[in-house]
């Protein structure tokens, strides 16, 4: 099992760098020497836009894992290509990214691995934890144009009349 959680968040990791490359490599060199270690929250913040903003114009979450992994590849082209034409390969560079990704894996899954799922709680009440669920199965299930005309008043007026 914990080899199966550090795979997925390995590969997602991967993902939110290969996304997050060209946005990390505009960052002055001189002043961030090891910028590409910011290229997964550069790509996490792309990732999280595109993705509500796909879901808001209708567009399935599924076409739009297609288009991240599109994202990524095209990132990692161009790192190669980049890499390539450089001459050399960055292996300082590379330990850094390396090193502080396997950093963060482990604190992520640390938790997960020592107690499983009672090892935090969440701040807040259940009623904040049902509406975030609720919401995020809605968003499965429904396109954001559909929710956004469904119409509640019928529904309302319907369950409080005597």
């Amino acid at each position: 099992m914990w080899l199966q959680q550090g795979a997925f968040s390995a590969g997602f990791l991967l993902i939110l760098w290969a996304v997050g490359l060209a946005p990390a490599r505009l960052l002055p060199e001189r002043l961030f020497r090891a910028r590409l270690v910011a290229a997964p929250v550069f790509g996490f913040a792309a990732v999280a836009v595109l993705i509500a903003a796909g879901y808001r114009r209708d567009i399935p979450l599924a076409a739009l894992a297609y288009v991240v992994l599109a994202l990524a590849a095209v990132g990692l082209l161009f790192e190669g290509w980049r890499l390539s034409r450089r001459g050399s390969t960055g292996v300082g560079e590379g330990f850094a990214v390396v090193a502080t990704t396997l950093v963060v894996l482990i604190l992520c899954l640390a938790p997960a691995w020592i107690g499983g799922a009672r090892f935090a709680a969440v701040q807040g009440n259940q009623w904040d934890q049902f509406s975030y669920l609720s919401v995020a199965a809605l968003a499965k299930r429904m396109s954001y144009s559909a929710y956004n005309s469904a119409q509640l008043w019928p529904f309302l007026a319907a369950s409080t009349a005597h």
